[in-house]
């Protein structure tokens, strides 16, 4: 697999490879990829639920135009609904049938989100990325002259709970990254110096959910990501900033689990 265009639906692993879609079972030990009758061009990510592929791409005619397609696999028919949103950026379609992306123009720039099904365009707010897309909750970044921000949404209730302000923290000891943040529940984990701290409002950072030792804060990279009751604790190593930092090796263990640790690439 040459390419990290993915989406699990159900037991149905769909990815790209060389411009082509397979999917595979993932419960079927013999790894049988099977080739789907359909070439696309999206933006960065699709999304297949229940044999429809949705995805947004540019128009045929001119990239300043963008659609977003619906392609029903049973039928092998197509529809395309024009976005009328510019400059369409960072499609995250872990959702399925609805999609968030950054866009417009310069001077009106909002988060989106689309509903496939309903055609249904809809402005979140003015944030500029986002960074945890939960089941119940999206992690946004609003980042403002002097103010970098993380907010959370209820993605029921269509509203932002609070947002953190990471001004009023410390940052790590490194000069490439800047305060790692994670969701748990509905609370924003913030990583400030030693700690790692739980917000649960804009103003109540003050619950220490774990704090480093000299030895894992010292690392050449220190992130946190909060999954399945878990607070993975991820330090890099042999930091490399040609064209780019980047950490030659990574070690991840569960801090609140006796730091057991996990082996990943």
């Amino acid at each position: 697999i040459g390419s990290e265009d993915y989406y699990l639906d159900d037991n149905l692993l769909y990815y790209k490879n060389n411009g082509s879609l397979y999917y595979i079972n993932i419960e079927d030990e013999k790894f049988n990829p099977k080739k789907i009758d359909y070439s696309f061009t999206s933006n960065n990510s699709f999304s297949v639920v229940n044999n429809k592929i949705y995805y947004f791409t540019w128009g045929k005619e001119t990239t300043s135009d963008n659609y977003a397609v619906t392609y029903d696999m049973k039928t092998k028919t197509e529809t395309r609904e024009k976005i009328n949103v510019d400059l369409l950026n960072s499609p995250d379609l872990s959702d399925g049938v609805v999609g968030y992306f950054s866009g417009g123009s310069i001077g009106d720039y909002h988060l989106y989100s689309y509903d496939f099904e309903k055609n249904i365009l809809n402005i979140i707010g003015e944030y500029t990325d986002i960074v945890e897309n939960r089941k119940t909750t999206i992690l946004f970044e609003k980042k403002r002259l002097n103010q970098e921000e993380y907010c959370l949404y209820d993605k029921k209730n269509n509203q932002e709970q609070f947002c953190v302000d990471l001004n009023q923290f410390t940052e790590i000891n490194q000069e490439y990254i800047s305060n790692p943040v994670t969701t748990k529940d509905n609370s924003i984990l913030v990583l400030s110096d030693d700690k790692v701290l739980s917000c649960t409002s804009s103003t109540n950072c003050n619950n220490i959910l774990y704090t480093l030792s000299d030895e894992e804060k010292n690392a050449d990279f220190v992130d946190i990501f909060y999954y399945s009751n878990k607070l993975i604790l991820i330090q890099g190593f042999d930091v490399e900033c040609q064209g780019g930092c980047y950490a030659n090796r990574y070690k991840y263990y569960d801090v609140l689990d006796n730091k057991k640790e996990y082996e990943f690439q």
